[in-house]
């Protein structure tokens, strides 16, 4: 796993998934208040960018954000649990090489 004894990636979907938290417990939406909120306490989530497998260099650090969940779509792909720009957009497949971000939490 690349989280740490006791931690976890969040799957892609059900209770124990971003998604879930983020839209049902903390009732969050795709809109900029949203998109605002979640950057505030007690998200406290950045906008990290994504590193640029191609060009060798990252991408957007503090415009835009994407993390990775724990369910792989294939090979090349990984289920992204949101994109965060001017909106938060739910769930997606990106390239591993694009190299978003991952936030494990407490199991």
């Amino acid at each position: 796993s690349i989280c740490s004894k006791g931690w976890r990636l969040p799957p892609n979907g059900g209770n124990k998934s971003y998604h879930n938290l983020l839209f049902a417990d903390y009732t969050l939406s795709n809109n900029t208040t949203s998109s605002t909120q979640i950057l505030l306490s007690p998200l406290s989530f950045i906008r990290s960018g994504n590193y640029d497998s191609v060009n060798g260099s990252f991408d957007g650090p503090g415009i835009n954000g994407r993390l990775f969940s724990s369910t792989v779509d294939d090979n090349n792909n990984a289920h992204i649990i949101f994109y965060l720009y001017n909106s938060i957009y739910p769930q997606g497949s990106g390239s591993k090489g694009r190299g978003a971000s991952v936030r494990c939490v407490a199991r």
